[in-house]
């Protein structure tokens, strides 16, 4: 199998391989193409999951009505992608394999308790999103594995959701912070639960979870930002030195829960 020859990569949509490659950071001994598999494509729902073939683009999950009825966090969120001519070409799968810190769609995918299917010589596995993220630059995957799939459950009653992005460069630039929140709600007016996904603050994206047990927005806020920033271990570089990158994702923090409170609550699917 070649993907398990060394130095051996997939190739999705190129947007950040062919980059690298053309910076001379990137030397692979073969390129395998995975346009030409139907498999990977398709954005279904399937006993109550949402499942995305792993060459899905970002524009075709940022306008699915699937991903819009089950996750529309997820929609959002791939929304707020580089450019509409990036989303055209960039995989899903693509985009998590690279493994890059500042990514976008890890925020919503960490939030909304998403896993992912993966596939090789030795047989399927699925793990959390949050196990998917070893170190900088590095998954789980191993040589001779693809990324086949992410699936996300409707696993609540009630939930409300928002994702901010905060980009101190440009808007359509890797984030200084971005933070996606979900709060699960009961029939009551206060909020059992927050999960925060949050990128570009440490060397993977961060999941932090906060028991929002009768807490109001602010001090729930505070709660949030006081556990992300005690996990965040942010690196000085062009959109912000460290100290800046913690004030930016403390404000970056707030207004994510305090948008996330004032939606819509979403009813899970029968």
């Amino acid at each position: 199998m070649l993907l398990a020859e060394p130095d051996s990569m997939a190739l999705g949509g190129g947007t950040a391989i062919q980059i690298l490659r053309r910076q001379g950071m990137l030397k692979p001994s073969a390129l395998v193409d995975l346009a030409g598999i139907g498999e990977l494509r398709g954005i279904r729902v399937q006993d109550g999951v949402l499942r995305i073939g792993a060459m899905v683009t970002h524009r075709e999950l940022e306008r699915s009505p699937e991903a819009h009825a089950v996750a529309p966090l997820l929609a959002e969120t791939y929304r707020r992608v580089g450019n509409v001519r990036v989303r055209h070409t960039a995989t899903v799968g693509g985009n998590l394999a690279h493994g890059d810190y500042r990514l976008d769609p890890p925020a919503a995918l960490l939030a909304l308790g998403a896993s992912v299917l993966i596939a090789g010589q030795r047989g399927e596995r699925v793990i959390p999103i949050q196990d998917f993220f070893v170190d900088l630059l590095e998954t789980a995957l191993q040589p001779g594995e693809l990324l086949v799939e992410i699936r996300v459950t409707r696993s609540h009653q009630r939930r409300s959701a928002h994702f901010v992005k905060f980009s101190s460069l440009a808007a359509n630039d890797w984030p200084c912070v971005g933070v996606a929140a979900v709060l699960e709600w009961p029939a009551d007016d206060l909020p059992l639960s927050a999960r925060l996904g949050v990128t570009a603050m440490a060397a993977v994206p961060l999941l932090v979870e906060v028991d929002a047990a009768g807490l109001e927005r602010a001090a729930l806020a505070e709660a949030a930002v006081e556990a992300i920033l005690a996990a965040a271990d942010p690196v000085s570089d062009l959109r912000g030195s460290a100290n800046y990158k913690r004030r930016v994702c403390a404000a970056t923090v707030r207004e994510a829960i305090g948008a996330a409170w004032l939606r819509e609550r979403e009813e899970a699917i029968a």
